[in-house]
């Protein structure tokens, strides 16, 4: 396995942190320069799912893809626009990238809670991807890290989702379903970091579907939406 590069993280910080812009070239979809770029951000998430994205220098990163230190900094102007730009290709990686969160708003209830349960299955077989969201989120809890505005976003996008789920399909007043969308988003970030440490005691999938069953939701209803959908989209 190549280097973390954390040895020089501190040295490159200068060069790789906002305060320096470069000029950057973005290439067509579907070229070679838009592969070497994916090759990139894939090598960067390899290494920050190994050290976090703190600790790695783009020196490290292009070490990783196999090319030059100045033929990274061709596609990205410094070390940030790297890094959320890695943070938006997990997402992109990930099985459920296929539903746009702001989308989902305008899907069923049940919808909303199948792609949740859908996302939830695919982690599973994603333990590289969880862990790479799980340091990233982590670290974006410093209102400097670059990836802290879209972090909190996202969380409050899924929130909202959850609550207007769960309010929909409880009885449940908007106070006591906001509280249980809460309570949901932190179970399923505290069972994502036991099933790290330890897979094969973890049942993610059953354990959310405990959880929304004993937040009230139907049985039913729970047991219908974590049946596997082929990837079409979100029905309404």
């Amino acid at each position: 396995m190549k280097g973390a590069g954390t040895k020089d993280a501190s040295a490159q910080h200068a060069a790789d942190g906002p305060g320096r812009r470069r000029s950057v070239i973005h290439p067509k979809e579907g070229s070679k320069g838009a592969r070497t770029k994916d090759h990139i951000l894939d090598a960067a998430l390899s290494l920050f799912a190994q050290s976090g994205s703190n600790a790695v220098s783009i020196r490290a990163i292009a070490n990783e893809a196999g090319i030059s230190h100045p033929g990274v900094l061709r596609y990205f102007a410094n070390k940030d626009d790297l890094v959320m730009a890695a943070i938006r290709r997990r997402d992109m990686k990930a099985e459920t990238s296929r539903f746009a969160l702001e989308q989902l708003g305008k899907a069923s209830s049940q919808a909303v809670i199948r792609v949740m349960l859908d996302s939830i299955r695919s982690n599973t077989q994603a333990k590289g991807m969880v862990a790479t969201y799980v340091k990233i989120a982590a670290e974006a809890t410093d209102a400097h890290h670059p990836g802290h505005d879209y972090f909190e976003h996202r969380y409050r996008v899924v929130v909202d989702l959850m609550c207007n789920s769960i309010h929909d399909l409880t009885s449940k007043d908007m106070d006591e379903s906001r509280r249980c969308a809460q309570e949901f988003v932190a179970f399923v970030d505290g069972i994502q970091t036991q099933w790290l440490l330890k897979p094969e005691s973890v049942d993610m999938l059953d354990l959310a579907m405990n959880m929304m069953i004993r937040m009230g939701i139907d049985r039913a209803v729970v047991e219908a939406a974590a049946a596997p959908v082929p990837a079409t989209g979100v029905g309404a």
